[in-house]
C-alpha cells in the first residue's frame, strides 16, 4: 500500500449483480361483478384514502433518489423535484459535494432539464483482480443503478449511470441513436464552504505547477485541469475530481464558476496550452476549438469523484482501473 502526504491518486471476475423487482401495487378493489358484504365495502371504503395517500408518499420519495456504498457510508442523491436534475455526494451524512446540476447536451438541447426518471436497474459488483501500481491487487466492490430518463421537451430518451464505491463515486450519460450528434457537458462539482484546493491550468499543459487555494477565493473563470484534489472542512476528509474509459470522446476540464464549483468542459473549449501552440501552431487550436460529433451511439467518460478520510485512500484507489 502506497502513502500520501497533503500534496499527492493511483489508480477480477466473478461479478454478482442483483437488478431491482418491480413494484405492483395491490388493487384495494374487487373484480367487477364480485360480491360484497356490507362489512367488505367499508373496509374498502375505510382503506382506500389510506392506500392513496401511502402512493403519494412513494411517488413524492422518488423525488429524491439514494444510491448508497457496500457500507453505506457513501450516498449519490439524485434530486428531480426541480427543472433541472441535481445531485449531491454525501459521506457519513457530511457533505463532499453540495447541491449541484447535472447537465448533459445534444446538439445544443440540455437533456437534463424539464427530464423525468423511468426504470431504475440496480446491481452490484464485487471482484479482485491483479494489477500495477501501489498495491498489486485491485479491489472492484460498489453498488450500481442504471436510470433511464426521459427529456420530456424533445421526447429523447437517454440513460444516467452511478456506481457508488466505498471510496469514490462515479457517473456517465448514454444515450443511443445513429447518425451524427455533438454532446457537451456542464455537470458543476460544489465543494463545502472552508475547503482548500489544489490544481494547476492548462497553460503549462500536464507540467503546470499546481496552487494551493482555499475554495472561497477560486475566482470565476479560473481553470482547472483534472485530478482536483479537495481537503474538506472540519475533518471530513479528502476528495479528487478526474475522469475514467475516456474513449472516442472529447477530454475534460474544469472551470471555477465563483461560488464553490467547477463546471465540466469539453475539449473544444478549454484554453489551448503553450506546448501545444508551439508545437502544433494556431491553425490546429482553432480546428480542434470546434465540439466534436459522435456518429451513433454515445457514452461519456465517467466522472469521478475519489473520496477518503486522508490521502493515503485517494493514492490506494482503485476506481479509475474499475471503471
Amino acid at each position: 500500500m502506497g502513502d500520501a502526504s497533503e500534496d499527492a491518486c493511483a489508480p477480477v471476475k466473478s461479478k454478482t449483480m442483483k437488478s431491482s423487482d418491480e413494484s405492483k401495487a395491490p388493487s384495494s378493489l374487487r373484480s367487477a361483478g364480485a360480491l360484497q358484504s356490507r362489512r367488505d365495502f367499508l373496509a374498502t371504503a375505510v382503506a382506500a384514502p389510506v392506500l392513496l395517500a401511502a402512493l403519494q408518499e412513494i411517488k413524492a420519495a422518488g423525488e429524491v433518489i439514494s444510491f448508497k456504498s457496500p457500507n453505506s457510508k457513501l450516498q449519490f442523491v439524485l434530486i428531480t423535484t426541480g427543472a433541472q436534475l441535481q445531485y449531491r455526494i454525501l459521506r457519513a451524512n457530511h457533505a463532499i459535494v453540495e447541491m449541484s446540476q447535472l447537465a448533459f447536451m445534444i446538439d445544443g438541447v440540455n437533456l437534463c432539464r424539464e427530464s423525468t426518471i423511468g426504470k431504475i436497474e440496480r446491481y452490484r459488483i464485487n471482484e479482485k483482480y491483479s494489477t500495477r501500481g501501489v498495491h498489486s491487487s485491485a479491489v472492484n466492490s460498489c453498488l450500481g443503478a442504471r436510470i433511464s430518463i426521459r427529456h420530456s421537451p424533445s421526447s429523447t430518451n437517454f440513460g444516467l449511470e452511478v456506481r457508488v464505491f466505498n471510496d469514490g463515486v462515479g457517473f456517465r450519460f448514454n444515450i443511443a441513436g445513429e447518425g451524427q450528434r455533438t454532446p457537451d457537458e456542464a455537470t458543476t462539482f460544489t465543494f463545502p464552504e472552508g475547503s482548500t484546493v489544489w490544481f494547476h491550468d492548462f497553460e503549462g499543459h500536464y507540467e503546470g505547477i499546481h496552487q494551493k487555494k482555499l475554495i472561497a477565493n477560486v475566482k470565476d473563470g479560473e481553470w482547472a485541469a483534472p485530478p482536483l484534489t479537495i481537503r474538506l472542512p472540519a475533518g471530513n476528509g479528502y476528495a479528487a475530481i478526474t475522469e475514467a474509459a475516456l474513449i472516442d470522446y472529447a477530454g475534460m476540464g474544469l472551470r471555477a464558476d465563483g461560488q464553490r464549483g467547477f463546471t465540466t468542459t469539453l475539449g473544444h473549449a478549454l484554453p489551448v496550452s503553450y506546448p501545444f501552440s508551439l508545437r502544433f501552431g494556431k491553425d490546429e487550436a482553432r480546428r480542434l476549438s470546434k465540439p466534436a460529433a459522435i456518429d451513433g451511439p454515445i457514452t461519456t467518460p465517467w466522472r469521478v469523484i475519489m473520496i477518503g478520510p486522508d490521502l493515503n485512500t485517494l493514492v490506494n484507489c482503485d476506481i479509475i482501473d474499475n471503471l
